[in-house]
């Protein structure tokens, strides 16, 4: 039957789900006896029905200009099987457990609330009440200073899309026309930011919210800015990096391998330390780093000195993932420290006024 090696090819292919050479799809049709065992005919009634599924929109070539007897890969074109490709039980499971530790509002977002579908059209073989388990064995509960700001979910779309496809987008900005090369989309704080190229080539962050407007353009952008700013981290202008310690109660860690364990978000390292532990970690210079100084329990700060220095040096890979404007210099550690004590200061005595009224 003409039409069966048509159906085993694509069964290969949504198996596999990568690219596979030509020769290994005719290596599975001749083991399925769909083809013969002469190489020239195969490969020319295999060039054919490949060619076909591709002309209807069922697989894509890996290799546009390849010709003639050159190595071909095919994949399937998974837009024309959005219903097909499934997920294991195993896979829903752990689907199902990531959203219960995802803030409810963050759900709303565009880009994640499509998790949703996924797992009502896989989730067949799970029945409700194992999936109402599941969903509530696992709770996220949110902090007290969370908060979360209501976003247009057309224009994030929109650049997202600038984002995939690497176009360049126009938006209206604080009542401005701009146009950018998006890189990256951040939340911060429960508040959305742009990370993008501006049209003097500096690298800006953009309030999700004071964007009022998005079209997009036909233009690509290059791909120099997308390999250079991809990786970097969010920040801000008045936030530099330093690196310091603090000690904590070792009660954080009662039961706890204090090697795999962080216990403030920007940690790098912990270790005892009689008895507290010291934990390692990046601080920022400017007004939203103070706040996070009030969340654990801090009996002792260390200021930046060549001990904590030598110390992080063993964890530069690391730490340059965490933030790569790092600097390992004692100077500019001590002088970004200090203006974070100035802030923070600031912080405290603002905080002290408002108990005292």
């Amino acid at each position: 039957m003409m039409i069966k090696p048509y159906i085993e090819i694509l069964k290969f292919l949504l198996e596999k789900n990568r690219y596979v050479k030509t020769a290994d799809i005719q290596g599975f049709l001749e083991n399925r006896e769909l083809l013969t065992k002469s190489y020239t005919s195969n490969r020319r009634l295999l060039q054919k029905y490949l060619e076909n599924l591709e002309y209807e929109g069922y697989v894509v070539r890996k290799y546009e200009k390849t010709k003639g007897r050159q190595s071909q890969e095919w994949k399937i074109n998974s837009k024309s099987f959005p219903k097909i490709v499934g997920i294991s039980d195993k896979e829903l499971i752990s689907l199902l457990i990531a959203t219960s530790f995802m803030p409810n509002d963050y759900k709303k977002l565009s880009f994640l609330s499509d998790i949703e579908n996924i797992i009502n059209r896989t989730a067949f073989e799970i029945d409700e009440e194992k999936k109402e388990i599941i969903e509530n064995s696992f709770k996220y509960v949110p902090e007290f200073h969370e908060k979360f700001s209501n976003f247009n979910p057309y224009l994030l779309e929109k650049i997202y899309k600038g984002i995939f496809e690497k176009l360049y987008i126009k938006i209206v900005y604080k009542d401005q026309w701009l146009k950018i090369a998006p890189i990256k989309i951040f939340l911060y704080q429960g508040i959305l930011y742009i990370s993008a190229i501006n049209d003097k080539n500096q690298k800006v962050n953009l309030k999700f919210s004071c964007i009022k407007n998005v079209i997009l353009t036909n233009e690509k952008v290059q791909e120099f800015y997308i390999k250079k700013y991809i990786k970097q981290n969010f920040g801000f202008k008045d936030e530099k990096p330093f690196i310091f310690a603090v000690d904590i109660p070792k009660e954080y860690v009662i039961c706890e391998d204090l090697k795999d364990s962080k216990l403030i978000n920007a940690q790098f390292f912990a270790e005892k330390n009689g008895k507290y532990v010291k934990v390692y970690l990046i601080g920022y210079t400017g007004w939203r780093f103070p706040s996070r100084m009030f969340v654990p329990h801090i009996e002792k700060i260390y200021k930046p000195d060549e001990e904590i220095l030598e110390t992080a040096k063993k964890f530069k890979k690391q730490i340059k993932q965490i933030d790569e404007k790092i600097s390992f210099s004692l100077d500019k550690n001590l002088k970004r420290f200090n203006e974070f004590l100035k802030i923070f200061g600031e912080y405290l005595e603002q905080r002290k006024k408002l108990l005292s009224c």
